[in-house]
């Protein structure tokens, strides 16, 4: 019995001990404003960013991709040119 008077005083001892400073309700108020502030800004470089490498995308695909396509169909546009001449010389 003595011991758990003895473990409650201690504990209402420490517990009086903590005390909240009355400008932690403005402190995090402060600290909400700046979080929010940086989500924000992180939100917006993404966006900066997704756009740069869409922008990146889009200029690889009509100065690269698409000539290469094309060369790539030329190709195949000869080689089949070629083979129906073949096969119009072949009697049947």
């Amino acid at each position: 019995m003595h011991r758990e008077a003895r473990v409650s005083r201690l504990l209402l001892t420490l517990i009086s001990c903590v005390h909240v400073p009355r400008e932690a309700p403005q402190l995090s108020l402060g600290l909400a404003g700046r979080i929010q502030a940086v989500k924000v800004a992180h939100l917006q470089s993404v966006r900066l960013y997704m756009l740069a490498k869409r922008a990146d995308v889009d200029r690889f695909v009509q100065q690269d991709w698409l000539r290469s396509l094309r060369r790539q169909r030329s190709k195949r546009l000869r080689c089949s040119a070629s083979f129906s001449r073949l096969a119009e010389r072949i009697p049947n």
